[in-house]
C-alpha cells in the first residue's frame, strides 16, 4: 500500500468492506489449501484528489480481472461520473493532493474468527405469539373506545374492520410482547379483553445480513450445517453402540 496519509486505520477498514459471496464455496480457506487452490481475490485502488476534498469509497475498487464478479456489496464503479453518485461504502476522505493506492487481498474465512467473515449483521427471533380477543368483552366497548385500544399497541397489531367495525388480529407476528394493550385494557376496566400466551413450539426468526449473501441463503446454510453435525453426533453414537463390550 502507498499513501501520503500516514493513516494505519485503513488496513481495519479494508477489511470490514463486505464482498459478495455466491463463490465462497469454490474457495478454500488459506490454512487448508493445496497448492493449485483457489484462495485469494485482489482488488486494487488507486486515486489522486484533484479538488478540495474526496471521498474515496468501495466503489472506487478495481475488481481483480480474473473474478471480476466477486466485488463489495453495492459495487457501482459507473455511478462516480454520474451528477448524483452512489458513494458506496466509505474508506477514506482525502484532501487536494493526497493520493492512495492499495492493493487489498480478499480470502474465505470464519465468523468465530474474525467478525469480518460473518455475513450476518443481526439475528433475534421471538416465540409466535397466540392472541386471543374476548368477544364478549370487547362488544361492551364503543366505537371510540376500540379506536383508543387498537392505538395502544405500538407495533399495529390490531385493526378495526371498516365493514363490520370489529376488531381483528391483523399481523401477529408484530407483537412484542410489550403488555401495552393488556395494560390499555386494564385501564379501560376490561381486564381480560385480549388473553396472548407464547407458542413454545413457533417462533419467529429474522435474519439481517450485511450483503455478502442474501438472509435466506444464509438461513438455508445454518440448516444445512446443523443438519451435518448432527449426522456426525448420530454416527458416532451408532459406531460406539456397535462396539463389542469388554469382557
Amino acid at each position: 500500500m502507498h499513501h501520503s496519509l500516514g493513516i494505519h486505520v485503513l488496513w481495519e477498514m479494508q477489511g470490514l468492506i463486505p464482498m459478495v459471496s455466491h463463490r465462497v464455496d469454490e474457495m478454500q480457506m488459506p490454512i487448508e489449501a493445496e497448492e493449485d487452490d483457489f484462495t485469494d481475490v485482489t482488488l486494487t485502488l488507486s486515486v489522486v484528489c484533484t479538488e478540495e476534498k474526496m471521498d474515496v469509497t468501495s466503489n472506487h475498487l478495481q475488481p481483480d480481472p480474473s473474478y471480476p464478479d466477486i466485488v463489495p456489496i453495492h459495487h457501482n464503479p459507473e455511478s462516480l461520473d454520474g451528477d448524483q453518485p452512489d458513494k458506496g461504502i466509505l474508506i477514506v476522505k482525502l484532501k487536494k493532493n493526497q493520493e492512495l493506492k492499495l492493493r487489498c487481498v480478499a480470502r474465505k474465512g470464519m465468523g468465530k474468527d474474525h467478525a469480518k467473515w460473518s455475513p450476518v449483521a443481526t439475528v433475534t427471533y421471538q416465540f409466535q405469539p397466540d392472541i386471543r380477543i374476548n368477544r364478549e368483552l370487547m362488544n361492551t366497548l364503543t366505537d371510540q373506545q376500540k379506536e383508543e385500544w387498537v392505538a395502544s399497541c405500538p407495533t399495529k397489531v390490531f385493526r378495526i374492520n371498516p365493514l363490520t367495525k370489529e376488531v381483528e388480529v391483523e399481523n401477529p407476528s408484530a407483537y412484542k410482547y410489550d403488555d401495552e394493550c393488556i395494560l390499555k385494557a386494564e385501564e379501560m376496566g376490561k381486564p381480560g379483553l385480549v388473553d396472548i400466551k407464547m407458542k413454545m413450539d413457533t417462533f419467529n426468526f429474522q435474519v439481517e445480513s450485511t450483503g455478502a449473501h442474501p438472509p435466506e441463503h444464509i438461513v438455508l446454510r445454518a440448516l444445512g450445517i446443523l443438519l451435518e453435525k448432527l449426522s456426525v453426533i448420530q454416527l458416532t453414537l451408532e459406531t460406539e453402540g456397535d462396539e463389542p463390550d469388554d469382557v
